[in-house]
């Protein structure tokens, strides 16, 4: 599965990522093998298919949403500028006043006339809470798709490779759903893989629209990266791998492909049988000191999904005296009734991958 998150793409990084993951479809995917896009939330053609001209053609079909791109245009280019969506959060659910004077430095800096008489204090706090209230819904929806997503899934059984195609999102006081989120894939069974789409040009500062952004003229700012939260829980917390710093994203996506060739499935059965709905934490190690275990944190504690619950092997009904008396003794014998299968899922699974030693 390839998830366009086009919420948080920038139009260089819709190019870039779109190009990859077409000349994987086109190398890599081959007969019997079960793919599917999404984008804007939604998957394309509403189904998974085996069939790659129809998944190329929904990546090539994939653009930036107009939305998005007036969103990253309003933050950076417009004025009073703002850095990043941290910066705004600083400001406008912090109320850092360092943070605000900075921003109003940069501002008067690029245009004097604007703050002569009225400072841009105001003008600021406005756009910085617009800011945010943006944000918050862009992580919302792509929250939302994740737990759609996993809901689907959940219906089939079995692994699934996730590969979240995003420049990241700002989780802060949003990280109980991105708890949920994670939490629902993991009953799913869905692992994911994120792609920070903005490869080495990153961090606060960068470009998000491949043209010029504001610039901090009050000094050097903090290189603390926020965006980068949200994508490492997803794929950390699912036991996939968060992929940041690169610019070749197909090189990225064989990497991905590996590793989700190698996986342990280990499984176990809480103590606490209560289905409360509530989050809870799991540990996953191994007695060998020269390996690394990459696994999922935690189970929402709810009903199991249906591909956990175990089904029983219906046994027919026995062959009745007068119906064994009319059966034709050139008849072949009946096949025998297959014994009830162990039930393999009837406990919740934890995928845990054992790294070989670096």
């Amino acid at each position: 599965m390839f998830v366009f998150d086009t919420g948080h793409l920038s139009q260089g990084g819709i190019e870039r990522t779109r190009k990859a993951v077409v000349q994987f479809l086109q190398d890599k995917f081959h007969e019997g093998d079960i793919g599917g896009i999404v984008a804007d939330g939604k998957m394309a053609n509403n189904r998974l298919t085996s069939v790659r001209p129809e998944l190329v053609k929904a990546a090539n079909d994939i653009r930036l949403p107009d939305a998005t791109f007036r969103y990253q245009n309003e933050m950076t280019r417009e004025w009073p500028k703002i850095l990043d969506e941290f910066e705004a959060w600083q400001i406008a659910v912090r109320n850092d006043n360092d943070a605000l004077q900075r921003a109003v430095i940069r501002a008067c800096t690029e245009d004097p006339d604007a703050c002569r008489g009225t400072p841009p204090d105001g003008a600021i706090r406005i756009k910085c809470q617009q800011i945010m209230d943006q944000a918050h819904a862009a992580t919302a929806n792509a929250l939302r798709s994740v737990e759609a997503l996993s809901n689907g899934l959940a219906r089939m059984p079995g692994p699934k490779t996730i590969v979240f195609l995003s420049e990241g999102f700002v989780i802060l006081d949003m990280e109980e759903a991105l708890r949920d989120a994670t939490a629902l894939a993991n009953r799913a069974g869905a692992h994911f893989y994120t792609i920070d789409a903005r490869g080495l040009n990153k961090g606060r500062g960068s470009s998000i629209i491949d043209q010029k952004t504001s610039v901090d003229t009050a000094g050097a700012f903090s290189t603390f990266d926020m965006q980068e939260d949200g994508t490492n829980a997803l794929a950390v917390d699912t036991g996939g791998i968060a992929i940041r710093n690169e610019n070749n994203f197909g090189r990225a996506l064989d990497e991905i492909q590996q590793d989700a060739a190698t996986y342990y499935v280990v499984g176990y059965t809480p103590a606490n049988h209560t289905f409360d709905g509530k989050f809870r934490k799991i540990d996953v190690s191994v007695k060998r000191a020269d390996v690394q275990v990459r696994a999922r944190r935690g189970y929402l504690a709810l009903e199991p999904a249906l591909l956990l619950k175990p089904t029983p092997i219906a046994t027919p009904p026995p062959t009745t005296p007068n119906a064994a008396k009319s059966e034709d003794k050139g008849a072949a014998p009946a096949p025998p009734t297959p014994a009830p299968a162990t039930p393999a899922v009837s406990r919740r699974c934890a995928m845990a991958k054992a790294a070989r030693p670096r």
